[in-house]
């Protein structure tokens, strides 16, 4: 029989968390041997591990889940699941029959589609009420943002220490002024003093000339025409 006409199926497994890793894996490995031996192939298997219960089952709060999709005839889906009812450690199981083009996803890829789909509606819901209200959307408070990729250190480069120079210290120059030339005394003006002029002295030529004076003299003085 072809792939084509072997419908594709989803089974999710929860195995009783006590028995252990290695007998876990066991169990899994088995549930995969009755598939091939009914002519079915695995396409895909995702471990989620032990997890919380919805709630108690035989007892127990936790348990270990598998998913595996698988490709089967359904004229044997029937005896399949007889078999899987046989496993007492399997406490719960739950088959789906998938559509013919499913594309199947791990644990990992559903939480991100869940968170996205869970932030879109309240991204939603925020904005029909605030068109309701008629205020401006508020954002989430649940939305986390991207971690910060954490760059390498930059190394910085350790520069050449400087030379230090020897500090000079610069006295203030000192210009010593010459002393002063002392000035010469001045020189007292001397006041020439102007020596009496001498009256000019008459030079008689002769004594003539003297004897002739006096006598026009008394000869003027004598006349009574003369009035003095």
């Amino acid at each position: 029989m072809t792939d084509e006409n072997l419908s594709l199926y989803e089974l999710m497994l929860i195995i009783d968390p006590n028995l252990g890793e290695e007998a876990t894996i066991k169990e899994i490995d088995k549930i995969k041997k009755i598939i091939s031996d009914l002519g079915g192939k695995i396409t895909n298997e995702d471990i989620w591990g032990v997890r919380s219960l919805a709630y108690r089952i035989k007892k127990e709060d936790k348990g270990f889940y598998a998913v595996l999709n698988f490709k089967l005839d359904p004229a044997n889906i029937k005896e399949f699941k007889g078999d899987l009812m046989l496993e007492q450690v399997v406490l719960r199981h739950m088959l789906l029959v998938a559509p013919k083009y499913y594309e199947s996803k791990t644990l990992v890829e559903l939480e991100q589609e869940a968170e996205k789909y869970k932030k879109e509606k309240e991204e939603k819901d925020a904005e029909e009420a605030a068109l309701k209200h008629g205020t401006p959307a508020k954002k989430p408070m649940y939305v986390k943002e991207a971690p910060v990729e954490k760059k390498a250190p930059v190394k910085v480069k350790e520069s050449a220490p400087v030379e230090k120079k020897a500090q000079v210290i610069e006295e203030p120059l000192v210009v010593e002024e010459a002393p002063a030339k002392e000035e010469a005394p001045a020189k007292k003006e001397v006041v020439e003093e102007e020596t009496p002029k001498k009256k000019p002295e008459i030079k008689l030529s002769n004594k003539k000339e003297l004897d002739d004076v006096d006598a026009k003299l008394k000869s003027i003085i004598d006349d009574p025409d003369i009035t003095l």
